[in-house]
């Protein structure tokens, strides 16, 4: 039997088929939002998905990048905020327009590197009852979407968190852009979230790991992109101090929300990431001072060599003042003068 793939919404599908809305949000991502699009639009599933995008009053050419393709493409929803609202409350209007039976989210800079990602996921999401939620690994670009790490999961260079009492000591990343989640769910927590979260997406992980069971797939369906300032990676000190500090407040206020957890499993896994924090902290001191001392090393042998160079030029200096060259200057002018008289005879 022939297995027939629909990218995107099909008319010939009823809205009852619709399985999937991909909600996208964009604020200033002109330089990478079409790369976001087309990836989205290249999956290929058994099912009807639709595309949401949201642009959160951008001062770049995101809104008409946004609209263009939404002119070409019947599967896609635009929406456009008149002023800016942040992260956390344009994801939740976005979520409000969604019909699917899924919400899979692509962030506005990120990108998806399997054209089947959504049908994997939907897979395995409809062959189990215990969980409602899926992730899966990925790779790390730059701004020009080189690619600086693969599998960031498997190579330890990113710890999954797997319950929620890892999600709260930690703060931990499981990677937004590649979350599949049941729409309901989706639904229910964005009513429950704080609509001014320093960082959306960590109110959100904490609520799912408390509703239900994530599913880890360990392939890699996305490009996490990074070099970028966004909200959740200022470049300003004081904005990454304040967002640390807000986080935190957060991190307490879910102490107290929820009580059904393991507060025994919350301490040790903050007395293990103690352990660790002191670990790298000993280790950059050490490597931090072999790197200045070779760092003072070479500013010494540096001005060695400039005290050398100024000593030569002074001494070079010495000698064109001296008599001595100042007549071995002459007498190679009168030589040259004797030759090119002797030269005209003999033409």
């Amino acid at each position: 039997m022939t297995t027939v793939y629909y990218k995107g919404y099909n008319k010939e599908m009823s809205k009852q088929d619709l399985m999937v809305s991909v909600v996208c949000t964009v604020f200033n991502k002109e330089n990478w939002i079409k790369q976001t699009i087309d990836s989205i639009l290249s999956q290929k599933t058994k099912f009807n998905f639709e595309i949401i995008l949201i642009d959160d009053a951008s001062t770049d050419a995101s809104a008409k990048i946004l609209k263009d393709y939404s002119d070409k493409n019947n599967n896609i929803k635009t929406i456009f905020n008149k002023k800016n609202m942040g992260i956390t409350k344009t994801w939740i209007k976005a979520c409000k327009f969604a019909t699917g039976k899924y919400i899979a989210r692509c962030d506005g800079d990120d990108y998806w590197i399997d054209d089947h990602k959504l049908q994997k996921q939907v897979d395995a999401l409809e062959a189990t009852s215990k969980s409602k939620w899926s992730n899966t690994d990925f790779d790390i670009v730059d701004v020009n979407s080189k690619t600086l790490n693969t599998s960031a999961f498997k190579n330890n260079l990113f710890s999954l968190p797997k319950t929620y009492e890892q999600m709260l000591s930690s703060k931990g990343f499981t990677v937004p852009s590649t979350w599949l989640v049941e729409t309901r769910l989706m639904k229910e927590i964005n009513n429950k979230i704080d609509r001014n979260a320093v960082d959306d997406t960590f109110n959100i992980q904490l609520e799912l790991f408390h509703a239900t069971k994530l599913t880890y797939l360990p392939y890699n369906s996305t490009a996490y992109r990074v070099g970028q300032e966004s909200e959740s990676r200022p470049f300003d000190p004081q904005k990454t101090k304040n967002r640390i500090n807000l986080l935190l407040k957060t991190q307490m206020e879910y102490l107290d929300k929820y009580n059904n957890v393991s507060f025994k499993n919350i301490a040790e896994d903050a007395l293990k990431i103690s352990a660790t924090n002191e670990e790298i902290t000993i280790d950059l001191g050490i490597n931090g001072n072999i790197l200045r001392h070779k760092i003072e090393e070479q500013d010494k042998r540096i001005e060695e060599q400039d005290k050398r160079i100024e000593e030569q030029d002074k001494r070079i200096e010495e000698i064109k003042n001296s008599k001595t060259y100042k007549i071995a200057q002459k007498l190679s002018s009168l030589k040259n003068q004797t030759k090119k008289t002797i030269t005209g005879i003999y033409k």
